[in-house]
């Protein structure tokens, strides 16, 4: 085998493996808790039940261990980590009224999840 086509060969693994590629598949959500003090909380994840399972036992952010998780109070999928990231940025400045008209709106994804108990 010639030096180019080693080379090649090498090309095609290295695209096939490429942690960039899986990094881009890889879909990041935006949430908010609701606490039971009724404070809201949001975050990121590329996992929601695995995140919101860490909250719950104290093992997420320090903010829960005094603010205890009550439920998934609004979810938005579809975000690369770093539009995720602005978009947290984003609901984090909002008051706490406006957070609630966004878990009032079309957009809320968190409807018949099991961390937010239907009405």
């Amino acid at each position: 085998m010639n030096g180019k086509k080693i080379l090649d060969r090498l090309a095609e693994n290295v695209r096939e493996n490429s942690p960039v590629e899986t990094a881009t598949l890889t879909t990041w959500h935006v949430y908010i808790i609701l606490c039971s003090d009724n404070s809201l909380y949001a975050g990121i994840t590329t996992d929601i039940d695995r995140r919101f399972g860490e909250h719950a036992t104290g093992k997420g952010a320090k903010y829960f261990r005094i603010h205890r998780p009550k439920m998934l109070f609004y979810l938005e999928g579809g975000h690369s980590r770093s539009t995720a990231g602005k978009r947290e940025i984003e609901i984090k400045r909002m008051k706490h009224s406006e957070k609630q008209r966004l878990a009032a709106s079309a957009r809320n994804e968190a409807a018949g999840h099991p961390f937010r108990p239907t009405p």
